[in-house]
């Protein structure tokens, strides 16, 4: 603990050992659930407001100043989380997309189209055959199906999945 506290050059230990010993004894320790000063004092001491609260590094004329320095801090803050949150938002859409597109599917493919509101007891689940009439991006497709288009991710949350179809179809729509 002493070997943290001090510097790297470890020539003011003598110094601050002082505050680190009245931050060690103002603890409470996790056996025994009591700092050494109330186990010793029956008591809590009293730490000065300045060790906890640093005073600010700037001197403000008032109360308005420090509140618009405050209000700009805090705007340049929301706009770095903003940031990160954007670039975090990017990665992991890169990420969730590139594990969906197992099957690369192109212009001119036939595919089944998942239905998840038809229960397979009775019925297929997969309908169509769909014409997949073009290619948005590498999880998006337009499809058509009887001269009616809709576009589709392949998301198996959703579970808009397709199925290639083997062989050659000739189908005249779309």
């Amino acid at each position: 603990m002493i070997k943290s506290f001090i510097n790297k050059n470890a020539t003011d230990w003598d110094v601050n050992i002082n505050l680190l010993l009245a931050a060690y004894r103002s603890t409470p320790h996790p056996a025994t659930g009591f700092s050494p000063n109330f186990l010793m004092l029956d008591r809590e001491i009293s730490i000065p407001i300045k060790l906890i609260y640093p005073l600010p590094d700037k001197k403000y004329e008032g109360q308005n100043e420090y509140a618009l320095d405050l209000q700009d801090r805090l705007q340049d803050v929301y706009q770095i989380a903003r940031k990160h949150l954007k670039t975090n938002a990017e990665r992991l859409k890169k990420n969730h997309d590139t594990r969906l597109t197992k099957y690369k599917y192109t212009k001119g493919d036939l595919v089944y189209k998942f239905d998840k509101t038809i229960r397979p007891k009775f019925k297929s689940p997969w309908l169509g055959p769909y014409l997949i009439s073009k290619v948005l991006s590498t999880v998006v497709y337009e499809i058509c199906y009887k001269s009616r288009t809709e576009v589709v991710h392949i998301d198996n949350k959703n579970n808009t999945l397709f199925k290639r179809i083997k062989g050659k179809i000739k189908i005249s729509f779309c």
